[in-house]
């Protein structure tokens, strides 16, 4: 496996930096919960860049499905410890729009939100369909929709007693609301609650297996973003821990002298090599576009991130003393960030039983 970016993917990621250095309010805007203007504002950036485009298939007008080229700004993005809709708006609804056969619908959507005009959230969580004529009845709540407060549109997943039926949804329709609320990690959501939705053919992208299938789908795509996003959060945390102990001094020294703090550096940068060979692990996984790799790619991805997230955000914390714990500096602020990444979609445990269950590695032939 080669470990390297290509000239492209070296070019992506100086250019998605380049756009956090300049904006400077980006690395803060989680911590001071701010939502609306200035997520725009950088979500208008990543549309005239064309990273949106990134995630969408060139028959839809993007430049995708490009994987490896998601993980490297899912990378900055974890770096920059930016609030950005990425995960919900192109990654997993792009995964849909691949799969689906309803290529009108995903034709009425993706360009918007390529231009920066739609934005979108995921719901996977809470809601039941039954068929009503040649369409389908939802009902349900989803008490978090990731992002869902701002979000133009949804892409719901509900269960239909033999499947999975997934379906488009206007963020203005008359039968949903929402409560919007900040998650532990300061990231903005949403509480959704649908009563007795209509749901057109038309605005179904897929029913039954396929529905489930896509599902999958769109998760496996999604845990390989937030292992990217936690492998630059990680980064981040490192660097800033490192430097916190080549300038703190105590006991007349600086912290970065005593043997036993050099010992726990180590095993961060041991647990930060590790994550970041799973999250690429994942993403060429993903690349090949095979259901069953791809499925074991991110669970096995998901296992190792979340155990090198938990030591190197608590050690972060530990080795900053009183003030790594505080609200103001950005170690505490990413231990929680660390944790949400942790947990989504599954923890360790649930990943590597779930990589188990999927028939573990398999030796290449």
């Amino acid at each position: 496996m080669d470990f390297d970016l290509n000239t492209e993917q070296s070019l992506l990621k100086e250019s998605v930096a380049r756009l956090f250095a300049a904006d400077k309010d980006a690395a803060h805007r989680r911590s001071k919960q701010e939502t609306a203007d200035g997520a725009t504002g950088l979500w208008a950036k990543f549309a005239e860049n064309g990273l949106i485009a990134i995630g969408f298939d060139e028959a839809l007008g993007g430049m995708g499905p490009a994987p490896f080229e998601a993980m490297v700004i899912g990378q900055e993005i974890g770096r920059a410890y930016c609030a950005s809709p990425f995960l919900e708006s192109v990654v997993m609804p792009g995964e849909a729009f691949r799969l689906t056969d309803n290529a009108s619908l995903a034709q009425q959507i993706a360009p918007a939100v390529m231009q920066g005009d739609a934005r979108l959230a995921c719901i996977f969580e809470g809601l039941t369909a039954e068929r009503d004529g040649d369409g389908w009845r939802v009902r349900g709540e989803a008490v978090c929709a990731p992002h869902g407060d701002e979000a133009t549109g949804f892409i719901a997943a509900a269960q239909t007693g033999g499947g999975w039926l997934v379906f488009y949804m206007p963020g203005d329709a008359p039968q949903a609301t929402r409560r919007a609320y900040k998650t532990f990690d300061i990231s903005p959501a949403a509480r959704v609650s649908i009563d007795n939705l209509p749901v057109r053919k038309d605005d179904v992208l897929a029913a039954g297996s396929d529905g489930a299938a896509m599902v999958e789908a769109m998760q496996c795509a999604g845990v390989a973003f937030l292992a990217a996003e936690a492998v630059g959060l990680m980064e981040m945390m490192f660097e800033t821990t490192i430097e916190h102990l080549r300038t703190r001094v105590q006991f007349g020294q600086k912290l970065a002298n005593f043997q036993a703090l050099q010992h726990r550096v180590a095993e961060m940068a041991v647990a930060l090599e590790q994550a970041r060979s799973a999250a690429i692990y994942a993403a060429a996984n993903l690349d090949t576009q095979d259901s069953l790799e791809s499925a074991k790619g991110a669970a096995a991805a998901k296992a190792a991130v979340a155990i090198s997230a938990r030591l190197i955000g608590q050690t972060a914390v530990q080795l900053h003393g009183g003030i790594g714990l505080t609200e103001e500096h950005v170690v505490g602020r990413g231990m929680r960030r660390l944790t949400m990444i942790e947990l989504t979609f599954g923890d360790a445990d649930d990943s590597a039983s779930r990589l188990a269950a999927l028939g573990g590695f398999t030796a290449p032939a």
